[in-house]
């Protein structure tokens, strides 16, 4: 195993477009390590969805006559940043399915 680790050293030494990829490799790894892990920069809370519970809620009639299911979601989650970090809240949302209005919460 050392001596695999010398060849690649050996190998970045001489070359320095191998150089260049090994570091541009490393910062691109650390900005994403980075990113990944930011939230303590935001004032705003922010939230980590755990859980997501829809039900239907009904249907009614749209303007132009056609029908239109309503959907209610709780979004669980824990609040990952700020003065009550750790803390577990419920969010409500309500969308239908055309979405013209509003959404539905989907993990992209």
């Amino acid at each position: 195993m050392k001596e695999y680790g010398k060849k690649i050293s050996r190998y970045l030494m001489k070359n320095k477009k191998g150089r260049f990829y090994c570091v541009a490799g490393v910062l691109y790894l650390l900005a994403i390590l980075f990113v990944m892990n930011d939230a303590w920069l935001y004032q705003t809370p922010i939230v980590k969805v755990t859980k997501v519970v829809t039900i239907v809620e009904g249907k009614s009639k749209s303007t132009r006559g056609t029908e239109e299911t309503k959907y209610k979601q709780s979004l669980y989650g824990k609040i990952i940043n700020g003065e009550d970090k750790g803390k577990e809240v419920r969010i409500a949302n309500e969308y239908t399915t055309t979405e013209m209005a509003d959404q539905k919460y989907h993990k992209r």
